[in-house]
């Protein structure tokens, strides 16, 4: 289990305060109860530091209530304060204790001088290149769970793509989700596309856009150069450098399509 830094200092300075909260009120209280004995037992005869007794008084009647809302504001803080099972309790909820399961979509394809490129688009939260991927449940791997919704954001019939997952590359990571902005554990799973000879055109484009994200073939040196890129998704990148002649260069990645980057 584990928590983001700077969450976990913010949840403990905000206890702090409420237990601060819890005694608190006494100060604003003590104040009232005196300032109430100072109305009971003097008469405010006589003026004092240019001020007259009525003028004391009058004081002392809005010292009175000014400490008796903060007295009252004070405990409605203190009763509603959070007791430390609460707090474990918090910590707990944001905490991260189970991974999230995403299916990676590797679009595999040859530029002019035979180079293999991965296709990525630029994810405008993330500020970066990431592969395509797809939101998976825990026990989700039949191939049919990711072509079909990465046929979707494709815009393409969910028989126009078909997935094969990359047998024994799993990748396990944990970083800051740009999303939330809590660190998350990652559980990634690689699918090998493969797109049906109909529907290859827009993917012969070096770069094109479907459904406003903007796709582009790259190299993972080229991905790694970008910096965003190599901070925020870098360990997705690297994974793939460092297993590329394992994956690449032995076909176990077959083009996504036929033709050759243009």
């Amino acid at each position: 289990m584990s928590i983001n830094f700077f969450r976990l200092e913010n949840l403990i300075h905000a206890f702090a305060g409420r237990v601060k909260d819890r005694v608190f009120w006494w100060t604003p209280f003590s104040i009232a109860i005196s300032l109430l004995f100072t109305l009971v037992v003097s008469e405010f005869k006589m003026s004092f530091a240019g001020l007259s007794a009525e003028q004391w008084r009058l004081l002392a009647l809005l010292g009175l209530a000014a400490a008796s809302v903060t007295t009252i504001i004070a405990v409605v803080r203190a009763v509603r304060g959070q007791d430390l099972d609460a707090l474990m309790d918090t910590i707990c909820a944001e905490s991260i204790s189970r991974p999230r399961h995403y299916g990676i979509t590797l679009f595999k394809a040859a530029d002019a001088r035979g180079v293999a490129r991965l296709l990525v688009y630029h994810d405008e939260v993330w500020d970066c290149y990431l592969l395509p991927y797809v939101r998976l449940h825990e026990d989700q791997s039949d191939p049919e769970d990711v072509s079909e919704p990465a046929a979707d954001r494709f815009s393409l019939s969910k028989d126009a793509l078909s997935a094969r997952e990359l047998d024994d590359h799993v990748l396990v990571s944990e970083k800051i989700s740009a999303a939330t902005g809590k660190m998350t554990n990652y559980r990634f799973a690689f699918y090998i596309m493969k797109v049906a000879a109909g529907h290859a055109t827009p993917f012969r484009r070096r770069e094109f856009e479907v459904q406003s994200r903007n796709y582009k073939w790259v190299t993972i040196e080229e991905a790694l150069a970008n910096p965003k890129s190599a901070d925020k998704n870098g360990d997705v990148f690297r994974y793939l450098r460092d297993h590329y002649r394992a994956i690449f260069q032995d076909d176990r990645i077959p083009n996504a399509i036929d033709a050759v980057i243009r």
